[in-house]
């Protein structure tokens, strides 16, 4: 297993996988399809100094993934997706654990997090705090768990 940056001309792969990954907290294809914007990584995404793509290799395969997005002392949980047969199996984790060290290492403090209603659980048991609801960037009138995670204070890293 190996971590590395995406590479541009893997964007298309990463939204097949990130649609995968939302796909198994069992939602309806309307739901996907509504989504589908809000999922997909642009290839401007992987070349941009504002951003950071991290892929997850094992066995000479992406199996999971995660964006960051910079924004002067912080930076934002844009993506974080596994394949659904290695959930379970510490790459979410492991993944997160990345981040929060490659935030470190360019000392910024504090990771937002817009998270899956399915996902809450898995950032809260990671050390991010559950501030409040915050509305869907992909669908009108929902609403989704907003946590914040201080980089500084956590133990993953």
């Amino acid at each position: 297993m190996k971590i590395r940056n995406a590479y541009p001309q893997e964007a298309e792969q990463l939204t097949r996988l990130a649609l995968r990954s939302k796909s198994y907290w069992g939602y309806d294809d309307s739901f996907m399809l509504a989504c589908k914007s809000a999922l997909t990584v642009e290839r401007q995404n992987l070349e941009s100094d504002s951003s950071l793509f991290q892929v997850y290799i094992l066995n000479n395969a992406i199996v999971g993934f995660y964006g960051l997005e910079f924004k002067n002392n912080t930076a934002e949980l844009d993506y974080l997706f596994v394949e659904p047969e290695a959930m379970g199996k510490g790459v979410g984790k492991y993944l997160l654990n990345h981040a929060i060290k490659s935030l470190k290492s360019r000392g910024i403090a504090l990771l937002e997090i817009l998270s899956d209603p399915g996902a809450k659980a898995f950032y809260l048991a990671c050390g991010a705090e559950y501030v409040g609801l915050r509305n869907s960037d992909a669908i009108k009138g929902r609403q989704l768990p907003y946590l914040k995670l201080m980089v500084s204070e956590s133990t993953l890293a």
